[in-house]
């Protein structure tokens, strides 16, 4: 039976870049996919769908799932990058496929191309052995084609090709498009078909053009039609390569010389004497003659021959002979121990050089502050690097060196603070209480959220304790911008050309199940996606209808943003680019210019707004600001490796230390603390489309919006 393992690596997302590999072993196909254009992410998740619902079983189908994907990149005003490997176990075939790719194999001890194809989409089918490895990559991973070639010919396991290869990767300014994947195969109790014995030499892969030598390959002619010509690669597929002795060299007898004869019988007898190791007991030196031996004993059958005289003669030439090996074994053992003495002084040197900063390796322990541990690390690794340097050219100080250097960039990588999700489990969806939701709008108190439907002009209430909702129908003449909550629960504030208010009633009453006049179904507590579990009863009094708490036509026509803090609400307006404060006095609300300089900042494209004390603003720009009093506060962020693109959320409670930034378009949530320290940030696919996070400190939990989904992020 025939085993296939897979090995990703991919490189960080971009706004306009995004990677993917499709692995299903069982069936023996790998994709590596990389899509770069506008909205990238959804034209490559598109096209990992229809993979999904069309996972090709043959060559012919693989050829047709390419050229799809081709076409459909191209129609969308994108560019693609694509190799795959099909592996069929019936019939020992290996089908390959690239457009603006590669693909490597690693046969044996030989390593080579398999495939390379620019901007045409090619295709190569050849036998499949159950020890091959394949490394399929895109065209953007070039560079990294030489490393894995050296890597694989020198035998490195893959995942320790994978450990050396990620970090580079990763360091590099843009790895958006850089999609990898080691394929490798594997056999138990196989046993090739006709019987031939394992180390059989394969067939050479065979490469076919269009309408050419179709008859070796089981595909319909028309599905390889003219829009893409299968041309051969000029590297060619991997070939068993043959070595041949020289035949031109012969043993003939040279001209009579009493100088030849006598270089004959020396190297035959330093040959038959030094060929048994000269019984030294120093281990090097018995190598060393026994090395001497092998390479005279070649060099006798290219001398003239002659008997040796016998007798005294015979005796003096044993003197010779023993003088010549006794002087050779000299020369080796003082060449042997002077190298001996050179490796122990570059080990030296080396270890005196690294000693204080392996000190430091050795009791590194990551604390709770990871922005420290990783400025001694990085520290660290630039030490090792330093050093590497200075002994470049001397081995066996390198030997001491790179094992620390290695242990350190391992330590580095696991505190690197990327944290991957393939899937956000799903804590409710909104689409239970109200059919076809989507959130336009959405914020959350203590232990309420509320969220707003602008195009359905719905209104959904979250108990967040017990997932129990409440649902109201809005006025036809409200366009909600955004909402808040008061921390305590109590009532939302609606912002639309005037502010509206919604009381939603004390938090530990518990009404009838009237989710809008209408019964609700009943769900249990942490809920997650794919249970079939029903809504829990509607938590509260029935909604009454939102009313208006702040009439403020000249300065609220133009409101975007709005946050509440205390009995204040803060309006944030894209006219004029300023904050106004509503403290409320009883029933009324007393408005105030809040924000008196806006010195340094940028905020025409000004996307989210949080207050903790002090007012946090997120732009498109990438651009985090921190105001207290109503002026700029220093705040700059740092320890982040790739710096903010489009921040479309910041969030955080008066109770949280931390900050948390929504970057869809890096498909990444950034955490730093409220001093700008970069902490972690988890990236995941379900993150890509989501439109806002909110913080449920109650229940230790980011909320994440995405549609009618709420996801959760653990903090």
């Amino acid at each position: 039976m025939r085993t296939v393992q897979v090995t990703p690596v991919l490189g960080l997302p971009r706004v306009n870049g995004w990677s993917h590999v499709i692995s299903h072993p069982s069936r023996g196909l790998v994709i590596a996919l990389a899509v770069e254009g506008r909205h990238a992410g959804n034209v490559g998740r598109d096209l990992t769908d229809y993979v999904e619902a069309n996972l090709p079983g043959s060559a012919q189908q693989l050829y047709q799932v390419a050229q799809h994907i081709v076409s459909e990149v191209e129609v969308k005003d994108c560019r693609v990058q694509l190799a795959a490997v099909l592996l069929e176990p019936a019939n020992d075939t290996s089908t390959l496929t690239a457009y603006q790719a590669k693909v490597l194999l690693k046969r044996r001890l030989k390593v080579g191309i398999a495939l390379s194809a620019e901007r045409r989409l090619e295709v190569v089918q050849g036998r499949w052995r159950p020890d091959d490895t394949w490394v399929v990559l895109t065209q953007q991973a070039d560079n990294f084609v030489d490393e894995l070639v050296q890597k694989l010919s020198q035998g490195y396991e893959v995942d320790t090709v994978v450990e050396t290869l990620a970090p580079g990767l990763h360091r590099r300014d843009n790895s958006a498009l850089s999609a990898l994947a080691f394929v490798e195969s594997g056999v138990t109790g196989w046993a090739p078909a006709g019987g031939a014995p394992m180390d059989r030499e394969p067939d050479d892969s065979a490469r076919f053009d269009d309408g050419a030598r179709t008859d070796s390959l089981p595909l319909s002619p028309v599905a390889f039609g003219s829009a893409h010509h299968l041309v051969p690669d000029p590297t060619g597929p991997i070939r068993d390569s043959s070595f041949s002795l020289d035949s031109k060299r012969t043993d003939q007898p040279a001209a009579g010389s009493k100088w030849r004869a006598l270089t004959g019988v020396v190297l035959t007898g330093i040959g038959l004497v030094a060929g048994r190791g000269w019984k030294v007991s120093f281990g090097v030196l018995a190598e060393l003659s026994r090395a001497v031996g092998r390479a005279c004993n070649r060099v006798r059958r290219w001398s003239w021959q002659r008997p040796v005289y016998v007798g005294q003669r015979r005796q003096t030439w044993k003197v010779v002979l023993l003088v010549l090996v006794l002087s050779a074994l000299a020369v080796a053992g003082w060449w042997g121990w002077q190298r001996y003495i050179d490796r122990q002084r570059q080990i030296a040197a080396a270890g005196q050089l690294i000693s204080p900063v392996v000190a430091q390796l050795d009791s590194f322990s990551p604390s709770r502050n990871l922005v420290a541990a990783r400025r001694q690390l990085d520290n660290i690794i630039n030490q090792l690097e330093s050093a590497q340097a200075r002994f470049v050219d001397q081995p066996a100080a390198l030997a001491v060196i790179s094992p620390e250097l290695d242990k350190a960039s391992r330590l580095r990588d696991q505190l690197s603070g990327s944290q991957l999700v393939n899937q956000l489990p799903e804590v409710f969806n909104l689409r239970q209480v109200v059919d076809d939701f989507i959130v336009s709008a959405a914020a959350v108190g203590t232990s309420r959220a509320v969220f707003v439907d602008q195009a359905q002009r719905q209104l959904i209430v979250l108990d967040l304790d017990n997932l129990s909702a409440r649902s109201l129908e809005l006025p036809p003449d409200l366009e909600v911008a955004a909402v808040t909550v008061a921390s305590d629960d109590s009532r939302a504030w609606l912002l639309a050309d005037q502010v509206w208010q919604l009381e939603l009633g004390p938090t530990d009453q518990t009404d009838s199940n009237q989710t809008d006049g209408q019964p609700t179904k009943s769900q249990p507590e942490d809920t997650r996606a794919g249970d079939q579990a029903e809504v829990a009863p509607a938590g509260g009094p029935e909604l009454g209808s939102p009313s208006v708490a702040i009439n403020d036509d000249d300065r609220l026509a133009a409101g975007r943003l709005i946050s509440s803090f205390s009995n204040s609400v803060y309006v944030f307006t894209e006219e004029g680019q300023t904050i106004f404060r509503y403290s409320r006095d009883g029933e009324k609300y007393s408005p105030q210019t809040w924000l008196r300089s806006k010195q340094g900042l940028e905020l025409d494209q000004t996307t989210s707004m949080s207050i903790d004390g002090s007012i946090w603003l997120a732009t498109g720009g990438g651009q985090v600001y921190k105001l207290l009093n109503g002026r700029p506060d220093e705040f700059e962020i740092t320890g982040l490796e790739n710096e903010l693109a489009r921040v479309t959320t910041v969030a955080t409670t008066l109770e949280s230390d931390r900050l948390y930034l929504l970057e869809p378009g890096q498909r990444r949530l950034v955490v730093l603390t409220k001093q700008g320290e970069f902490v972690r940030e988890v990236v995941s696919d379900s993150l890509a489309a989501a439109s806002q996070v909110i913080v449920d400190q109650r229940h230790n939990r980011l909320l994440a919006v995405n549609g009618s989904q709420l996801l959760e992020i653990e903090l």
